[in-house]
């Protein structure tokens, strides 16, 4: 990594672990906002840049300016954001400095979603998670009344093949490693990269580097993701060794938004009485969008993140649209 490297610090594992191995001389940073539900991660990312001995930069923002700094992001990706913070933790990349670092991704190889985690923790067997139900909505229902359920379908099966097309002998993977390898392939790093270089700036994560995954993959399911009741226990381990004073059950919330009340309650809300659904959208059926719930507000919001998209599109000259 360049000296002048700054790491893009949530307080977690992955980042943290980022941090050390970087070493002195590398700056942190995190984004923040005044929403309640997010103050614990703001102190986890304080609590370890303190650990770390380096002081954290914060891009401070307010939660009631979020439907403008979407619309100003979408504009600059030229595409939908495709989860609530992204335009959050993308506003890090305003902050001085050339480089930025990550842990983007490790979860992917090193651990399981939240949804999968607890169905371990229930006793269900790692190996029998299908690799089908990896970086899915959990609003399948609703996205089956929107779309029809063939159609949705014929999604799966088409990332299905995609992910094992990439893949030099895919029957000899199994279903808990070709659902890691899902997630890894659905990945939103994509989209931050994009969001930095569109400012003139580079983001890595360690855990998209070839040799890195290479050798996360000789390591056995599930011992890399679950072992003896820990998650991510690999990372945990090294982390350890480094930063012995990190605290080993630390709950760390991914850097999500409240969705839900931000949809139902906060700036988001009747955002689709001052704007058109996306073009998408069977009028008939969009009705959730004035009243989401916790069963909908993920549609809700990816639907807000697409209507923002389309309206970067109308300051394009005509002649200038080629889907047109």
């Amino acid at each position: 990594m360049p000296g002048d490297c700054v790491n893009l610090l949530s307080g977690g594992v992955d980042s943290t672990l980022v941090q050390v191995l970087l070493g002195p001389g590398h700056r942190a940073a995190a984004a923040t906002i005044d929403s309640p539900e997010f103050a614990f991660e703001t102190e986890n990312a304080r609590r370890s840049a303190e650990l770390c001995g380096v002081f954290l930069e914060q891009k401070a923002v307010l939660e009631s300016s979020l439907p403008e700094l979407l619309e100003r992001q979408s504009a600059l990706a030229a595409l939908p954001l495709p989860l609530a913070q992204v335009s959050l933790i993308a506003s890090v990349f305003e902050l001085d400095g050339r480089f930025f670092s990550s842990g983007f991704d490790s979860d992917s190889l090193f651990s399981l979603p939240r949804s999968k985690r607890k169905r371990l923790l229930e006793g269900v067997p790692p190996h029998s998670l299908e690799a089908e139900s990896f970086s899915v909505s959990p609003e399948t229902e609703l996205l089956k009344t929107l779309f029809g359920e063939k159609r949705i379908e014929e999604r799966l099966e088409a990332r299905k093949t995609y992910v094992r097309n990439r893949l030099s002998e895919p029957d000899r993977v199994s279903r808990l490693e070709l659902g890691c390898l899902t997630s890894l392939y659905c990945s939103s790093f994509a989209v931050y990269r994009h969001l930095a270089s569109e400012r003139g700036k580079t983001l890595f994560t360690p855990f998209m580097d070839c040799r890195l995954v290479e050798s996360a993959l000789t390591i056995p399911l599930p011992e890399r993701v679950y072992r003896q009741g820990i998650f991510k226990p690999v990372l945990k381990h090294v982390l350890a060794r480094h930063l012995p004073a990190y605290p080993k059950n630390l709950e760390k919330g991914g850097s999500g938004l409240p969705r839900t009340r931000l949809c139902a309650e906060g700036p988001f809300k009747g955002y689709f009485l001052e704007n058109s659904p996306p073009a998408f959208l069977d009028p008939g059926k969009a009705a959730f969008l004035l009243n989401p719930s916790w069963d909908s507000s993920m549609t809700a919001y990816r639907c807000i993140a697409w209507s923002a998209w389309e309206k970067t599109l109308s300051f394009i000259p005509e002649e200038e649209r080629p889907w047109e």
